[in-house]
């Protein structure tokens, strides 16, 4: 319960808002949920560093 709408998608950059899915990977970094969807069909780990994403 970290993420407030202050905090920002690390893959669009834009503020969280209420209401719109914000998902968290286990690193803690987090983002919008339609962002990181697109990005999973494409890549396999975290946007800001290479951890892989199981």
């Amino acid at each position: 319960d970290h993420i407030s709408k202050n905090h920002t998608c690390g893959i669009c950059w834009y503020q969280f808002v209420e209401n719109k899915l914000v998902f968290e990977l286990s690193c803690k970094h987090a983002f919008h949920f339609s962002c990181l969807k697109k990005w999973m069909r494409k890549k396999t780990h975290c946007p800001h560093y290479e951890k892989p994403v199981v």
